[in-house]
């Protein structure tokens, strides 16, 4: 995996390109198929948007994300190589998403096969 295919720069821009607003991050979402958890932050639709665009980057490396108010992470893992940690501010209108989902808005992204 090249050094820089997983970066900073990389996650701001898949989360800024979710748009601008709540409304906008959650029809991005919706749009995409991503469901998730309420209240959790390995598992909410957020986490699994970021790290299915790392899966897509980075095929062959297991990927985890997190999010929360404050940052985005990701860890992506090679098996052949050290394990690469990239996180992030979490954008304005993500934040809004966040808090908003949790609040039990967008019921569409409630993943419901989740335990």
């Amino acid at each position: 995996m090249p050094s820089d295919a997983i970066n900073q720069q990389w996650l701001d821009e898949v989360l800024t390109g979710l748009g601008e607003t709540a409304d906008q991050v959650a029809a991005a979402l919706h749009a995409a198929k991503i469901t998730g958890q309420r209240h959790n932050p390995s598992d909410c639709p957020m986490v699994r948007y970021v790290a299915a665009r790392a899966r897509e980057r980075v095929p062959s490396a297991q990927v985890t994300a997190s999010a929360t108010r404050s940052t985005i992470q990701v860890e992506i893992d090679l098996r052949d190589a050290d394990p690469q940690t990239v996180w992030t501010v979490t954008p304005q209108a993500v934040r809004e998403f966040i808090d908003a989902f949790d609040d039990g808005e967008y019921t569409d992204l409630v993943d419901e096969t989740a335990a």
